[in-house]
């Protein structure tokens, strides 16, 4: 996958760097869309559970988990969850999610999977 290059630059004596949208691409990991796609999943996630200034007692009952798993996901430490459960999660806060399939512009370029919000 090709991915934009990270300006870099100083600003008052400090270094700074400022990477592409894609940070997982920009590191080289293996299925960076992916993760950049379960990456926006979880932010959409803990931004609306922030914004309806919910309880974590108040998401477990929504979701159907334990508080200590609301926590997890407060936490930002579900790296086990999947895209399916995820995206399951945002449903039942009402949300829907849509999910597009469009090929390549051409055969030099390829597929990518995307979130957007």
């Amino acid at each position: 996958m090709k991915h934009a290059k990270a300006k870099s630059g100083k600003i008052g004596g400090m270094d700074y760097v400022v990477i592409p949208e894609n940070p997982f691409a920009y590191f080289n990991l293996p299925d960076a869309d992916l993760l950049k796609a379960r990456s926006d999943l979880q932010i959409r996630l803990l931004k609306l559970i922030k914004e309806r200034k919910l309880t974590q007692r108040e998401v477990g009952a929504i979701l159907g988990v334990s508080q200590p798993h609301v926590s997890a996901i407060m936490a930002g430490r579900l790296k086990k969850a999947s895209m399916e459960t995820l995206m399951g999660y945002l449903n039942k806060l009402g949300i829907s999610v849509e999910i597009s399939m469009l090929e390549a512009k051409s055969a030099k370029s390829s597929a990518r999977t995307l979130v957007t919000a």
